[in-house]
């Protein structure tokens, strides 16, 4: 009953529609992201200049900051509306393209211009007033310096995390990190008040710094600095936090470290942290990935807010920087979520580490995301990550869903990000190589309609399904009823040889051979004939098919019936060539139709001398079969000298057709007089079975 059941609906047209729709679109996979980037102006940068964009003055458009470092001169250039605002020169050189910053300092909606710059061997700090944007207001303040480096070969990364306020009553601060490379100094982290121009750096630190982040840790509503590390193996004497380690830390509002840094062992590796609220407590979830060694391998951590070991998980080995670590944080609580770019999985977790989800991105290039904003304005950041290939970069929201790969062209990866308002729109800015492009980035229109779609073409293919449907079941039933036609046509054309009349003439023949003693072989012959034909006929009824062997031994066990009940009137001779394929399928009693017809019509109508010939041959494509008689022909049969009805070659043709329609072949007919210098004598009815 169930399997009944089970093939009653897998074969119902709407279940059979909504199979074929789900495979049609993981086949054809139309993409109708929810999320769209248009391209609104490109933007030729030549050389090394690089531009930014900001709302300086706040009047809703955004300005135009473009930095062109020359070999003595950085040119600082302010453009409104692509006119000329202003152009500063500052006789240092950029630090990475992280140098710069915009932002609001006092609160006047005047947004000012900060940039770390080098010169030598100090590290500089220059704030340019946007409200005067001829007048610095800070300008070369010393941030670093020491005269045994030299920074030619090898210039610091920095990283500006922004203007916050610790409500300590400094109001807001430039919170910034340097670090060098083979240098090795600085790698600290600084606080700067800009109000009373004082500048705090963090204790002295070994490790390298490459990403500063802000969190209330302990929801005192005054917000930490986490620090993300990378362990190098530079430094080869003593240092605090050294960097043949990389390091757990947890920095408060005076730069002091808010808990003892946790080491862990082993270079080269990084460690990304990542906050999320566990109820009234906030968590940190660490990534430790470690690539040195083959047998190296990375593993998630988690620690309290005091830096206290909670729980531990290894993760598969992936290339170097392949892992990004960051948390969801929901109503019903958070997540950590573990991207592999390589691999283009994300993998969640509970804060018992387990594994609550899994879901694919598209592959990117490397973990660590190129810039983190909030580019539909929706109050939630979202992820740019460096795209697989040159030109490409790819968005996912907050929580690393609803990917969207957007590929320029351009020869080289981008390498930042900063948003622009353009005419009361929200934009973002991608600057690559010598080419830049203001982008908008908005929810997708067609994506609200990709479920009424997905409907329709389910609706549709159900619908093609259902039509299909009715048709094969119409054509079957049509199969149906021509099968049933020519199994009773056939049943028709055997009625003559298993009637009561004819079953009694043969017996009566066969009990008279045995009666009278004269031929008991022959009667047994022709008893095994009768009840060979007799138990074909009966265990081939339900069939309409037949091969021409089986129709050729039936044929022949008929005819030397029809010899012994006419006291050998007349003769037989068959002939077949070895090209003929005894295998061939033709309709069961067409060959037995003639048969009968040229007996019943032509040799019957002789008292003596008849003859019979059949050959089966070949010619081309088609078999031929030729069913001859020496009968007074067709002219006498039509001039009503034959005891025929006529309703035998009605029979005939109904079946070929019903038998062409069904098996879409073309079989076919002819029936000729044979000329002798008599005149007309015999009949000729030759069949043509194409392959």
């Amino acid at each position: 009953m169930i399997k009944r059941f089970a093939i009653k609906v897998g074969t119902h047209p709407l279940f059979i529609g909504a199979a074929l729709s789900i495979m049609l679109v993981l086949i054809v996979d139309p993409e109708i992201n929810r999320y769209k980037v248009k391209v609104i102006e490109k933007i030729l940068t030549p050389g090394i200049t690089q531009v930014y964009y900001s709302d300086l003055d706040g009047d809703g458009e955004s300005e135009e900051i473009e930095i062109d470092p020359t070999s003595t001169l950085l040119k600082i250039i302010l453009l409104d509306e692509k006119l000329l605002v202003s152009q500063n020169n500052l006789r240092s050189q950029p630090l990475d393209h992280e140098y710069v910053y915009a932002g609001d300092c006092n609160g006047d909606g005047i947004e000012e211009i900060y940039l770390l710059t080098l010169r030598g061997d100090s590290i500089l700090l220059n704030i340019l007033d946007s409200e005067d944007p001829e007048k610095f207001m800070l300008t070369d303040r010393l941030v670093y310096h020491n005269d045994t480096i030299h920074f030619d070969l090898d210039v610091p990364t920095s990283h500006i995390a922004g203007l916050f306020d610790f409500q300590d009553g400094r109001g807001k601060t430039l919170i910034f990190s340097i670090s060098a490379g083979y240098s090795k100094l600085p790698r600290s982290i600084y606080r700067y008040d800009i109000a009373r121009n004082e500048l705090m750096v963090s204790p002295e630190i070994g490790v390298a710094l490459y990403q500063l982040s802000l969190f209330d840790v302990d929801l005192d509503s005054v917000p930490e600095i986490l620090v993300n590390t990378s362990a190098t193996g530079n430094f080869h004497t003593y240092i605090p936090f050294s960097d043949h380690s990389s390091w757990l830390m947890v920095l408060d509002k005076d730069l002091q470290f808010f808990f003892d840094p946790v080491e862990f062992e082993g270079y080269p590796s990084n460690l990304e942290i990542a906050p999320f609220r566990d109820g009234d407590s906030i968590l940190l979830a660490v990534l430790h990935d470690s690539y040195g060694n083959e047998s190296d391998q990375p593993r998630i951590y988690l620690f309290n807010h005091q830096g206290c070991h909670l729980n531990s998980r290894s993760l598969a080995r992936a290339e170097r920087g392949q892992y990004f670590l960051t948390s969801d944080h929901m109503e019903n609580g958070s997540r950590i979520l573990l991207l592999n770019a390589r691999q283009g999985k994300v993998t969640c977790l509970d804060k018992n580490l387990e594994v609550a989800e899994i879901f694919n991105t598209p592959v990117l290039f490397r973990g660590k995301p190129l810039d983190l904003k909030d580019l539909d304005q929706d109050g939630l950041p979202e992820y740019i990550f460096t795209g697989e290939k040159y030109g490409t970069f790819a968005i996912l929201t907050r929580d690393l869903k609803h990917p969207l790969v957007v590929d320029l062209d351009a020869g080289s990866y981008p390498f930042y990000f900063t948003q622009v308002i353009r005419a009361g729109q929200i934009c973002f800015y991608a600057q690559f190589e010598d080419m830049g492009y203001i982008l908008q980035y908005d929810r997708n229109p067609l994506y609200s309609l990709k479920i009424p779609m997905l409907l329709f073409l389910y609706a549709l293919t159900s619908f093609l399904v259902f039509v299909i449907y009715r048709m094969q079941k119409f054509r079957a039933n049509q199969q149906f009823l021509a099968r049933n036609k020519i199994i009773k046509l056939q049943i028709l054309a055997l009625k003559n040889q298993i009637d009561p009349h004819f079953t009694f003439n043969v017996l009566n023949n066969i009990g008279s051979l045995y009666a009278t003693g004269k031929d008991h072989e022959k009667g047994y012959d022709i008893f095994v004939r009768y009840a060979r034909m007799l138990r074909q006929t009966i265990q081939h009824s339900d069939q309409i098919f037949s091969t021409l062997k089986e129709e050729i031994e039936f044929i022949q066990d008929y005819i030397a019936l029809e010899q012994f009940r006419s006291k050998d009137l007349f003769g037989f001779e068959f002939i077949s060539t070895q090209e003929v394929d005894l295998e061939t399928r033709i309709p069961r009693m067409l060959i037995h139709s003639f048969v009968e017809n040229s007996i019943k019509h032509g040799i019957r109508q002789m008292t003596r001398g008849g003859e019979l010939r059949i050959s089966v041959t070949r010619h081309g494509r088609s078999h031929c079969i030729s069913v001859r008689d020496n009968g007074p022909g067709l002219s006498s049969a039509s001039s009503g000298h034959s005891n025929g009805t006529g309703k035998g070659l009605v029979i005939v043709n109904e079946l070929i057709n019903l038998f062409n329609t069904l098996e879409r072949t073309k079989i076919s007919y002819t029936l000729n007089d044979l000329a002798s210098p008599q005149g007309t004598h015999g009949t000729e009815a030759v069949i043509l079975i194409p392959d």
